[in-house]
């Protein structure tokens, strides 16, 4: 009698005791892990608009040398403006547009290594025309602030201009650059852009004058551009 009420004692702290143990070491359902959050919904399918903006850019000049004896300075300021498809396929953009700038100095010429000041007023222009295209990154947490990266075909014209001269240096060259930058969108359908590009226009001086003295062959450089614009499709 004594041996099962021992045994029935021990059953029941055994019983008791089970529940206690399975939570010390982890394999009770109350301690097991939580169930894995669900995937982020995809991000809606981006709409194709099309966009209209100006333009001002700052050019630091590749031929720096040749535009400091000319000009005084080796960067040129201009503005423009073009149009824009932006999610032409996917996140595909294509754009068109038209910049022009210009500065003011003196005409100059070499003898030898040195190059010489004839005082003569003297105007640069440059106006360069862009087809572009590449692609935007969207991004989810981020939804106003759209980066992008591509490139552009260019077609640059270069004029000098002397009220004292009958004849103007005239010109024009086919190039290539390769960009990228940060859209934003501000309130309604307006947004604003900020853009870094490096053009590649070679062979397009260095033949004659002060760029063959410096050995200076290119008409591109780098370039920041502010744009602002406006979506026609909200």
């Amino acid at each position: 009698m004594r041996i099962a009420t021992a045994a029935l004692i021990v059953t029941a702290a055994l019983f008791v005791a089970s529940p206690v143990f399975a939570q010390a070491t982890g394999t009770s359902s109350s301690r097991q892990r939580p169930p894995s959050k669900p995937p982020a919904p995809p991000l809606p399918k981006p709409v194709m608009n099309v966009r209209v903006f100006g333009a001002l850019e700052i050019e630091g000049m590749a031929a720096s040398d040749t535009f400091k004896a000319v000009t005084g300075s080796s960067t040129m300021f201009g503005y423009g403006g073009g149009g824009e498809i932006v999610n032409l396929w996917k996140t595909l953009f294509v754009r068109g547009d038209y910049t022009t700038s210009s500065a003011s100095g003196e005409r100059v010429f070499a003898i030898g290594d040195d190059v010489i000041s004839t005082g003569i007023p003297l105007k640069v222009r440059l106006g360069t025309f862009e087809v572009a295209g590449g692609w935007r990154f969207r991004l989810r947490k981020l939804p106003k602030y759209t980066p992008y990266a591509g490139g552009a075909l260019l077609f640059v014209s270069y004029s000098e201009k002397s009220d004292f001269e009958t004849e103007t240096v005239k010109d024009s060259f086919p190039g290539y650059s390769i960009l990228g930058g940060l859209d934003i969108r501000l309130q309604s359908r307006w947004f604003a852009t900020v853009e870094a590009q490096y053009r590649f226009v070679p062979d397009a001086i260095g033949t004659g004058g002060v760029s063959l003295v410096y050995g200076e062959k290119d008409l591109g450089g780098f370039v920041a551009r502010v744009m602002v614009g406006y979506n026609l499709k909200k």
